[in-house]
């Protein structure tokens, strides 16, 4: 019962996820108004306008049909304009940004909801042009008519938002700014351990023979956590999660260690309950956001690039979330409200911060700015270290810094200044 559950789960979240919900959404309510306006004009709405002396209703059939024909071959071009448009300009920003980026910047909702209007509007127009018969059997239905040239106009008017829409959110600025809005909301929620999220070592071994593989390759996401706590409960066992949340896992890999070796019925049910992301989770926005903002910053590092300044603000954005994540619980439990206490592997400060560093470091060591920049970075973080160990690996990664630096900076007066600019800072 609680696999079926997890299958209908994924199966709303993969709905309301993609890039045509939205859309759909528009189409089917404007077919739902075209319908509401064919029943009041079958009631004699327009003949009853047009007794009412209404002068801007339409009473020609013939001025009607070329009016509808306009409209809708016009709103096809604008459709398909607008979004050749869009694919161009995700094209050059996945070229100079992250390719990353752009299911973040294809799920847009302002231009899904551009593309919702756009279609629903066509089929409106469509379904009023199938409504007009000759005059003799039928009276025209110029009202309705009217709002196909009401909808139009906004169609025009939504047009020009949308130019100036796609134009500012493609700006490396506006998205840098966005992934750290959402990943220091993200951090906010998680600085203090939320209901049902808890510090706790496991208090058994993981063994072989209590192992549980992972029967797919994917994600570990929450709704994982979840179900697998309220199994656990079921079958009155131990559970430990042996891969850090948000993290990828391949088949075959042990998965899962229990308190005690699992009878065959249990390893099957535990094994029908595991159901992994296609995709990393977005309640971990705050890992992808680090990772989608350090990716940012290499490419505009990158020769083929050459963007320093916006490797400089990137930097910036990325020592506040890292600041941050320092200062983070380790969260290694979770029990959900009618489910068993189930351990995993916390994610650690140093597994995240040290392939970042390794490849700011790479592609920053020529450029004695970004290098001074990324110095500060370290500094920074040494100031909250939250043990020894986490010192010690920040004073390693400076070693490796001021070693890169030494190497890689030609000019010996940017050798000298580097050098300079560690001593005065290290000890301040």
């Amino acid at each position: 019962m609680s696999s079926i559950r997890a299958f209908f789960q994924r199966g709303i979240q993969s709905i309301l996820g993609s890039i045509a919900f939205i859309p759909t959404l528009y189409v089917l309510g404007f077919v739902g108004l075209a319908i509401l306006m064919r029943v009041l004009e079958f009631h004699g709405l327009s003949r009853w306008m047009g007794k009412e002396g209404y002068f801007w209703l339409v009473s020609s059939e013939a001025t009607a049909r070329t009016l509808l024909s306009t409209i809708i071959a016009g709103l096809i071009s604008l459709t398909v304009f607008s979004f050749s448009m869009v694919m161009v300009v995700l094209g050059q920003a996945t070229n100079t940004l992250s390719p990353r980026l752009l299911p973040k910047l294809i799920e847009d909702r302002s231009h899904q909801t551009v593309l919702g209007i756009y279609l629903g509007v066509i089929s409106f127009a469509y379904l009023t042009l199938m409504a007009i018969v000759p005059l003799e059997n039928r009276s025209l239905p110029s009202f309705t008519v009217f709002i196909c040239v009401l909808l139009a106009i906004f169609c025009l008017a939504l047009f020009v938002y949308f130019i100036a829409s796609i134009s500012s959110r493609i700006q490396v600025d506006h998205i840098t700014h966005q992934i750290y809005r959402e990943a220091k909301e993200d951090l906010d929620y998680w600085q203090s351990a939320p209901e049902n999220w808890g510090i706790a070592r496991s208090p058994f071994k993981r063994k072989k023979e209590n192992s549980v593989a992972a029967p797919e390759s994917g994600y570990i996401d929450l709704p994982l956590f979840q179900q697998l706590s309220s199994l656990a409960a079921e079958q009155e066992l131990g559970l430990f999660v042996s891969i850090p949340r948000g993290e990828f896992i391949t088949k075959g890999r042990p998965l899962l260690y229990l308190s005690q070796p699992p009878t065959p019925a249990q390893l099957q049910r535990f094994k029908n309950q595991i159901k992994l992301a296609s995709t990393a989770e977005d309640n971990f926005n705050y890992l992808l956001a680090i990772r989608h903002i350090s990716e940012i910053t290499v490419k505009a590092m990158s020769p083929g690039i050459n963007d320093p300044g916006t490797a400089l603000n990137a930097i910036t954005l990325l020592e506040d979330l890292i600041l941050r994540c320092q200062q983070l619980p380790q969260l290694s439990s979770y029990q959900s409200a009618n489910g068993s206490l189930i351990y995993f592997k916390a994610i650690s400060f140093s597994e995240l911060i040290q392939p970042i560093l390794a490849e700011l470091r790479c592609y920053g060591k020529s450029d004695p700015n970004l290098m001074r920049r990324i110095t500060r970075l370290i500094i920074s973080l040494k100031l909250h270290p939250q043990d020894e160990q986490q010192l010690k690996m920040l004073d390693l990664e400076l070693d490796a810094l001021r070693e890169d630096g030494r190497e890689s900076l030609r000019n010996p007066l940017d050798r000298q200044r580097f050098e300079q600019f560690i001593q005065q800072h290290s000890t301040n």
